[in-house]
């Protein structure tokens, strides 16, 4: 158990990883970087004020394994741009990636609770365009920091049935459940489909993982 359990924890941590080295490469991208300081006014409603932006949207969201989606929110303009156009932040929410226990507010304040620090908005149920549902974990990385500000953020959708193909080989060896946590204890990813979290990865005040005193342990209970 011990073995599998490194196995899977390194596959799931190298494509994290790798996930975050991309969101790096994209604020490094020098369209995008001129964007962010320009003293031109970025308009969704003047396509021609956006030369080459939305092509970054394309050329980086195929690039890695979890990636289902990316889009770029640019503070100083108050848009955002993905491989579906340029829109406002709440249009956008509102007509593509809306999440089913969030509102607009919610999920705004948690774009932006995150200060133009990198995090997780952890594991929801996002309703595309109005029609389907999946499960997504969100990866948030900021632009470029000025101080204590920041300009902007790249978010990357991580469909969760990407990470759950590489625990389910596991999960059946083992007749358990596996479950990828954050460093507040908030759920990433779960082999279990109907999502009856245990209590203790719920409360980050439990002891459930505070129990385990080195970097991996055995918690009984």
């Amino acid at each position: 158990n011990d073995a599998m359990l490194r196995q899977v924890s390194r596959v799931v941590d190298t494509q994290l990883k790798d996930l975050e080295q991309l969101a790096v490469r994209v604020t490094l991208n020098k369209s995008l970087y001129d964007a962010t300081f320009s003293h031109s006014e970025l308009s969704c409603a003047n396509p021609d004020n956006l030369p080459g932006l939305l092509d970054i949207i394309f050329e980086y969201r195929n690039q890695g394994q979890f990636i289902y989606d990316m889009y770029v929110y640019l503070k100083k303009y108050d848009l955002i741009l993905s491989s579906k156009g340029c829109f406002s932040p709440q249009f956008y929410f509102e007509h593509y990636y809306t999440y089913k226990d969030m509102d607009y507010r919610e999920w705004f304040a948690s774009l932006d609770a995150l200060g133009g620090h990198s995090g997780y908005v952890p594991l929801h149920t996002i309703v595309h365009g109005g029609n389907w549902k999946s499960n997504m974990i969100s990866y948030v990385y900021p632009l470029q920091r000025i101080g204590e500000s920041y300009t902007g953020s790249i978010i990357l959708l991580i469909d969760e049935k990407a990470i759950y193909r590489l625990l389910e080989d596991i999960e059946i060896v083992n007749n358990g459940t596996l479950y990828v946590v954050d460093g507040q204890n908030r759920l990433i990813a779960s082999t279990e489909t109907n999502y009856d979290i245990p209590i203790s990865l719920k409360i980050p005040e439990t002891t459930f993982l505070n129990d385990i005193t080195g970097k991996s342990g055995q918690v009984n209970s």
